[in-house]
């Protein structure tokens, strides 16, 4: 096991850099905790498709049921996010401190219905004509006792001594990505228009430099360790599985412009590595802290990495 540390400026494998997304698919920065860095995915946009249902306050019978807001939490919202709408890709993000005194709503997150709080009024009244939706459009914001439980490839909560779970992030708390394979990728691909194809367009926490192209799929653990530096304490991750790729990726971070077929093209043919998610190419690993408590280092350190058997 090679150790990434937080006092080394010189690093076999070197953690570039830790991002949050504060609200889900838009950019901002920051450090990491049980269900992942501490303000990442906090919030996310939705679309209200039922018309009637705005106008009326109906409730929606799609979905509402898995809810937990109750018969007052009124119709289902959908979550949107850089697939539908590219142009999130160029919405920055200020911190603000909103009125916390809303009620919880239904809000879809892919076939999951958690509750959120809707705060709607924040949003400036053209931004969903900016990014061409014609639905009403709402942000929400989440708290613990609003997250979604982390299964699937996940350690589950006899394993891990507490039950993993996330906000708006996809599937897992963290993700990582190895710069070596992006750029690994970016050379085969043969539109010359993407050879600096650039690591933000994966959404990625927590990005690398050392390990050769796509020795992270082989993963077990990785690991941070304190060093000397007086900030926490060492913190594992369990690694859960490749991350599956959409479309996403084709959206370039610098102008909101989607290629029409690029890396997806590529990522289908030549990275569809995962019998437990055929047909899809994957790049980068899903994360999940192994503990609670001592996920809390900041990831601008050297860190360590184990090999095991795939897992899918």
């Amino acid at each position: 096991m090679i150790d990434f540390t937080l006092d080394e400026a010189i690093a076999v494998f070197d953690t570039q850099t830790t991002i949050v997304f504060l609200i889900t698919l838009c950019s901002f920065f920051i450090p990491v905790f049980g269900s992942g860095l501490q303000y990442d995915r906090l919030y996310t946009f939705a679309r209200l498709k039922d018309a009637s249902a705005a106008a009326t306050g109906a409730g929606s019978s799609d979905g509402a049921k898995e809810g937990e807001g109750g018969e007052d939490s009124g119709p289902v919202w959908d979550f949107v996010t850089q697939r539908q709408f590219p142009r999130l890709a160029k919405v920055g993000v200020d911190i603000w401190c909103p009125d916390a005194a809303r009620l919880p709503r239904h809000l879809r997150v892919w076939r999951e219905v958690m509750t959120a709080l809707n705060m709607e009024e924040e949003l400036p009244r053209d931004l969903a004509e900016y990014l061409g939706i014609n639905e009403r459009l709402g942000i929400f914001r989440t708290s613990p006792m609003m997250s979604r439980e982390v299964h699937r490839n996940a350690p589950n909560a006899d394993e891990a001594g507490y039950q993993p779970t996330v906000r708006f992030q996809d599937s897992y708390p963290v993700h990582l990505m190895n710069i070596a394979s992006v750029e690994d990728m970016a050379t085969k691909i043969e539109d010359p228009t993407l050879k600096d194809l650039s690591v933000r367009r994966f959404r990625a926490n927590v990005v690398i430099t050392g390990p050769p192209a796509y020795d992270e799929d082989h993963w077990k653990t990785f690991r941070l360790k304190q060093g000397t530096a007086s900030v926490h304490s060492d913190c594992t991750y369990h690694v859960s599985c490749r991350t599956s790729r959409c479309k996403l990726p084709n959206v370039d971070p610098a102008t909101a412009i989607p290629h029409p077929v690029e890396p997806d093209r590529y990522l289908r043919k030549h990275r569809n590595i995962d019998d437990g998610c055929p047909k899809n190419g994957c790049l980068g690993m899903m994360l999940t802290p192994s503990s609670p408590t001592k996920a809390g280092a900041w990831l601008w350190s050297r860190g360590s990495s184990e090999t095991g058997k795939d897992r899918s």
